[in-house]
């Protein structure tokens, strides 16, 4: 959000596709991108899920999870952040993977 004050521990985005025009069938997860972070799901999947250490540069773990619900056309993907040394959401206000839009596009993801 371009008012947050402090990074993002859990985002979770929903896109209710439109089934009339739209053959959920032929719907594949692509690449996801936050914070100078890529990373892709193998070819054709409707259902992912992933972690990401983003260590160095911050000590956290990601776990994404992405998916199709065919029988409501809503995709879903989910982010948390993780404590690497419990493997726990993490407890730190501070330590959000997603940093906070002060210097956009470093809290951009897509």
């Amino acid at each position: 959000m371009p008012t947050a004050s402090a990074p993002a521990h859990t985002v979770v985005v929903t896109d209710p596709l439109d089934t009339t025009r739209l053959n959920l069938a032929t719907f594949s997860l692509g690449p996801i991108t936050f914070a100078g972070t890529v990373v892709s799901p193998p070819a054709g999947v409707q259902s992912w899920s992933t972690t990401v250490d983003l260590r160095p540069a911050q000590n956290l773990i990601v776990s994404i999870t992405a998916s199709l619900d065919r029988a409501t056309g809503v995709a879903t993907w989910r982010f948390q952040s993780l404590d690497p040394s419990t493997l726990q959401p993490t407890n730190d206000v501070d330590d959000g993977f997603l940093p906070a839009n002060v210097d956009p596009p470093t809290a951009s993801g897509w």
